[in-house]
């Protein structure tokens, strides 16, 4: 299990997805939210009617990469099924096999750091308009990480990362 279900938690059921958005938008403004859905099209269906009530994205948890964003965020909505609470995983095995550690005059070829960023989900964009994209132009690789508003350029000379940049994307 992944997460496990605690006590103490407000459940709302009503026949009318609409109220039912206004009521949540309401109530739980600000901080980190979770709803749990019985089908992915529910799910689907009710995140579109809470970003229109709530003016604000809807981050869906369907795979392990949008659980590190749901843990690295402070604040916002997301929705998941029950299917994923019962999804036995290898935690240890998970973080060993997405993780990339990357430091100054680290010797990687970029090859390998980009076969490692499609491993942990990360997908080609020109832009890096969305979060969990990453791009290469000539001797740099730059990755907009799914938990933060920034993106990190990788500057490489040969197969050592010669420089780490940052920058803000506001």
């Amino acid at each position: 299990m992944i997460f496990p279900l605690k006590l103490n938690t407000t459940y709302i059921n009503s026949g009318n997805s609409f109220s039912r958005a206004f009521l949540l938008e309401e109530n739980f403004r600000g901080g980190k939210n979770l709803l749990v859905f019985d089908t992915k099209k529910e799910m689907e269906s009710f995140s579109k009617i809470l970003a229109f009530v709530s003016q604000e994205p809807i981050s869906s948890i369907i795979n392990l990469v949008q659980v590190v964003d749901f843990f690295g965020r402070e604040n916002g909505w997301f929705v998941t099924t029950k299917d994923f609470f019962e999804t036995n995983i290898n935690w240890i095995h998970h973080v060993r096999k997405n993780s990339l550690f990357l430091d100054r005059n680290k010797n990687i070829a970029p090859e390998a750091c980009i076969t490692s960023l499609i491993d942990s989900g990360y997908v080609h964009s020109v832009h890096l308009t969305k979060p969990g994209t990453y791009k290469k132009d000539g001797d740099t690789i730059s990755i907009r990480p799914s938990s933060e508003d920034i993106v990190i350029a990788l500057n490489f000379f040969d197969t050592i990362i010669d420089e780490i940049l940052i920058f803000d994307t506001h």
